[in-house]
């Protein structure tokens, strides 16, 4: 699997592939609802328009397809890219869409075109994130750094620096007042966008961290890792520990895969005797996983 994401309301969940497929989830049944078929490569990136309707994804045959989710059909492809499309996100409105590759682009939702290209980063990119006022986009390199861009200048605001490997993997808060990164040198870093500090250095995988996602309230990150496990990180705990984590009780057979996206984050509502196969570091609590509605969360 090579990505996720999620629809705004939750009903529905679409996996990437590198079977060259994507795949519609019903999250109440937990069944597949549609497999849609049309690009030539790996399906590497997704993003959801806020209302559902639209898919974009981005694949390894360097082209960018926009679907509709009510009929399955794809809508345009969209060439422009020399190399793997690594990364996508859409403006809210869902009339701009902006590219990961060797460069990034943005595209002209409407128009069906290409809009702009930002470049400035030394080496391909490899994930994007827009912040909610759709002003600012974050992107990240194998150059190993971040850079912040002025979307309607096209001009590059600032480049943030500290990971020692390609940077591979981005998670914001909901605010967009705190970026998470994660890295092949298997490092989480938090930085606050506002003074561009650094504000934590997150320690504890064994190998390459693939993919972030940050709960809705900001409090707790969850990260995958080349190391086959799945950790939660908290706020300091009442010991003084800044950095608590949870590990995913069920290693898996593989390391998470490179372009890996957490897509759904969040707390089971329904006090169904926990949120998931979940084992503290140490000698605090543990939780078992709900039992109510599997594979799906609650």
């Amino acid at each position: 699997m090579r990505g996720l994401a999620s629809s705004a309301d939750g009903k529905r969940l679409v996996s990437a592939s590198g079977d060259r497929t994507i795949k519609v989830w019903d999250m109440a049944a937990g069944v597949e609802a549609l497999t849609l078929h049309g690009h030539l490569g790996d399906v590497l990136g997704l993003a959801l328009s806020e209302d559902g309707k639209r898919l974009v994804s981005g694949s390894a045959d360097k082209t960018i397809k926009v679907w509709n989710l009510q009929t399955g059909k794809e809508l345009v492809t969209l060439r422009g890219h020399a190399d793997f499309v690594t990364s996508v996100a859409l403006s809210r409105d869902a009339r701009q869409l902006f590219s990961a590759s060797g460069d990034i682009k943005l595209w002209d939702m409407e128009a069906g075109k290409e809009a702009l290209t930002l470049t400035g980063h030394l080496r391909g990119v490899t994930s994007l994130a827009l912040l909610a006022d759709g002003k600012r986009l974050l992107s990240a390199s194998n150059d190993q750094t971040i850079k912040v861009w002025d979307v309607e200048g096209g001009q590059e605001i600032l480049t943030l620096r500290g990971h020692t490997h390609y940077i591979t993997c981005l998670a914001q808060s909901g605010d967009g007042q705190r970026l998470c990164s994660g890295s092949e040198d298997k490092i989480i870093k938090v930085w606050d966008l506002g003074t561009t500090k650094e504000l934590a250095t997150l320690t504890g995988h064994a190998a390459a961290v693939r993919s972030l996602a940050l709960s809705t309230d900001g409090k707790r990150l969850a990260s995958g890792s080349a190391d086959k496990t799945i950790k939660v990180w908290g706020p300091p705990d009442r010991q003084g520990d800044p950095h608590p984590a949870w590990t995913h009780g069920v290693r898996h057979q593989r390391g998470i895969e490179w372009g890996w996206s957490a897509a759904v984050f969040g707390e089971c509502r329904q006090n169904h005797q926990g949120v998931g196969p979940w084992r503290r570091q140490g000698n605090l609590q543990s939780a078992r996983p709900c039992p109510r509605r599997s594979p799906a969360w609650c």
